[in-house]
C-alpha cells in the first residue's frame, strides 16, 4: 500500500463501498497500525477550493482526511500520476496550514 494509490473500501459504512486515495506516508502504511489515511473519491466537483481533480475517477477534497481499516481496502486500482499527486499535497498543507 502507497501514497498515491486508490483502493477500494469495503466497511460498513452508511456510505458503502466507495474509492478512496491513500495519503498517508509510508511509515504509516507499512507499520502495524490497523488503518491508513485516505480521501474519498466523489464523482462530482464539490465546489471546494481544496477540491483535486483525479482524473478519470473523479475528485478528492483535502478539507476532510479519513482513517481506513486496511482490512477493508480492496486493490490497488489504480496510482495517480505524480502532477496530481502534488497538487493533492498543496491541498492538504493548505487545510492543515502546514
Amino acid at each position: 500500500m502507497r501514497c498515491g494509490e486508490i483502493w477500494r473500501y469495503t466497511g460498513k459504512t452508511m456510505r458503502g463501498e466507495r474509492l478512496i486515495l491513500v495519503v498517508s506516508g509510508q511509515g504509516v502504511n507499512e507499520s502495524r497500525r490497523t488503518s491508513v489515511i485516505g480521501l474519498d473519491v466523489v464523482e462530482d466537483d464539490p465546489g471546494d477550493v481544496l477540491a483535486v481533480r483525479v482524473p478519470p475517477h473523479g475528485w478528492v477534497c483535502a478539507w476532510q482526511p479519513v482513517r481506513f481499516f486496511k482490512r477493508w481496502l480492496e486493490g490497488p486500482f489504480d496510482v495517480v500520476d505524480d502532477v496530481v499527486m502534488d497538487q493533492v499535497r498543496v491541498a492538504l498543507s493548505a487545510a492543515l496550514d502546514l
